[in-house]
């Protein structure tokens, strides 16, 4: 073989073993499917929210529980577009595909939980590359919200009262985590007031409330004589903006109690407190 014909013979060689290396080099050991990595953002929670311990990351029908701000996703996934839910599984509230419902607190169908953990979740269309690793960031939206009430005592004896209880209509209990929609399922919730020496206090955790719905309260106080007053109170127009926050709303007013037998218990003056400052409604 002459100088020539050996040249012309290793460039093709090199040049075919370039190729081979070439055609073989891949970004991840996954060449032909996508790897996500998920980074959930709490910024949005309330002062009164923590982060939860737990939440899973939803893609089609691959579910994966984590901890943690940062994840992997356990399963690689074909190139092309998926749709990615996050959401934590607090107490009191149910998960059941991609709705999630306030779990039922008595034998009544309607009257659901009136303290459920606080509920996140975020939803997106991701587009998954091959060879390649997503990484995406959740801005995680809170969905339950604190209210309050207080019933500060204007007059009257305090020491008769045996208890109270208060059962608040007009409440959401489901929402479409795909969505963010709530469903307008209306329910009721019922606690009890703290009896303290100037006012009664009552919490709530809320999925919402339904539009359209009167926001109605009742209120029952028991006394140490076996009576019993109930007292209806309309908040329709005092959470008219609920879900235009998710920091703790507290709602106060004026609450008179009989200072004998035979006399009507009344509140009066709602209206919301912010911050230690009252705004009017």
């Amino acid at each position: 073989m002459n100088k020539t014909s050996l040249l012309l013979f290793a460039t093709a060689a090199a040049a075919l073993m370039t190729s081979c290396v070439k055609d073989e080099l891949f970004d991840t050991p996954h060449p032909t499917a996508g790897a996500l990595v998920v980074t959930t953002d709490w910024e949005g929670r309330s002062s009164n929210a923590a982060i939860p311990e737990d939440y899973v990351i939803r893609i089609g029908e691959q579910a994966q529980e984590v901890s943690g701000l940062t994840n992997t996703f356990g399963s690689l996934l074909n190139p092309g577009q998926h749709r990615m839910l996050v959401y934590n599984q607090p107490e009191g509230i149910n998960i059941s595909g991609n709705i999630a419902t306030v779990a039922s607190y008595s034998r009544a169908s309607n009257r659901i939980h009136p303290l459920p953990g606080f509920l996140f979740g975020y939803s997106a269309e991701i587009a998954v590359a091959a060879d390649d690793t997503l990484r995406v960031t959740a801005p995680m939206t809170q969905y339950v919200r604190t209210l309050r009430i207080e019933l500060r005592i204007a007059d009257g004896d305090v020491s008769r009262v045996t208890g109270s209880t208060g059962t608040l209509e007009g409440v959401e209990s489901a929402v479409n985590l795909l969505t963010g929609e709530r469903l307008a399922r209306a329910a009721t919730v019922v606690n009890d007031y703290e009896v303290g020496s100037d006012k009664f206090t009552i919490t709530y955790h809320l999925l919402g409330l339904v539009p359209g719905d009167a926001k109605t309260l009742t209120t029952h106080i028991m006394f140490s004589n076996g009576d019993t007053q109930t007292i209806v109170s309309d908040l329709t127009g005092q959470l008219t903006d609920f879900h235009d926050d998710i920091e703790p709303l507290t709602l106060s007013a004026s609450l008179s109690l009989p200072k004998q037998p035979g006399f009507s218990s009344t509140i009066e003056n709602w209206h919301a407190v912010d911050g230690g400052n009252v705004d009017a409604h």
